[in-house]
């Protein structure tokens, strides 16, 4: 389904959007439902997903991932932190599925990354 971007956003919805996407860039480390999302901004779904698109350029699962492996690069490469941590600070339950996401983002894994 492809979303409208030049979907008319009232003052208001734009506004609630730019306080979802501030909210995101600080709790990167929690599951993040775009429906309690919704409603706890008071934005229809259809404002929501199309209003993202609009204001950050992607949608949001993929902004979401963008934030997250820009989190986890910048962690590897100015902390300490093993995978372990730096995937549950992006949000990450699994160190697994944090290698996997982060090779697929990057194209190398969080340890080649490491050593550069």
């Amino acid at each position: 389904m492809k979303i409208n971007s030049a979907i008319q956003l009232t003052a208001y919805e734009r506004k609630q959007l730019l306080l979802v996407k501030e909210y995101v860039d600080v709790h990167l480390h929690e599951s993040l439902d775009p429906g309690e999302l919704v409603l706890s901004f008071d934005i229809s779904v259809y404002k929501f997903k199309a209003g993202f698109v609009q204001l950050c350029g992607r949608s949001f699962s993929e902004y979401l991932k963008w934030k997250r492996m820009e989190k986890a690069m910048e962690l590897l490469c100015n902390s300490n932190k093993i995978n372990y941590e730096i995937a549950k600070e992006c949000g990450y339950k699994d160190t697994s599925a944090f290698v996997r996401a982060f090779r697929k983002w990057h194209g190398q894994t969080p340890d080649k990354v490491r050593k550069l």
